[in-house]
């Protein structure tokens, strides 16, 4: 287990990015995972990248609304996972629609268009 206090404030933007955002990221691919848990898994990355843990919790020097801007707006690129699963449906939809020659899309279009 990872702990927080053996890393920097870099390394632990770095981990979580790596590894928390890319854990959900086959889920939010192929179906709408509820808020509720997309919520959870970003508060367990925000504890992480603060330090916080359930009996202390650490000053935090740059509010998260900050953190979650991509970097070329002077961010550190955190995603809201929200956000991401509703791109990743987008993509499905507007494949499916634009006549895609995906399998899937031929059987899908072949299943339930009329």
């Amino acid at each position: 287990m990872w702990k927080a206090s053996h890393l920097s404030f870099a390394g632990r933007v770095t981990l979580a990015k790596s590894v928390v955002e890319a854990i959900p990221t086959y889920p939010m691919m192929s179906s709408l995972v509820p808020k509720a848990c997309l919520d959870e898994i970003q508060r367990v990355q925000r504890n992480f990248i603060w330090g916080d843990t359930e009996n202390k919790r650490k000053f935090h020097a740059i509010g998260w609304d900050k953190i979650a801007v991509p970097k070329w707006m002077g961010g550190l690129g955190m995603r809201k996972l929200d956000v991401m699963n509703k791109a990743c449906l987008s993509k499905l939809s507007w494949k499916l629609q634009s006549g895609s020659s995906d399998l899937w899309c031929h059987v899908l279009r072949g299943k339930y268009s009329r």
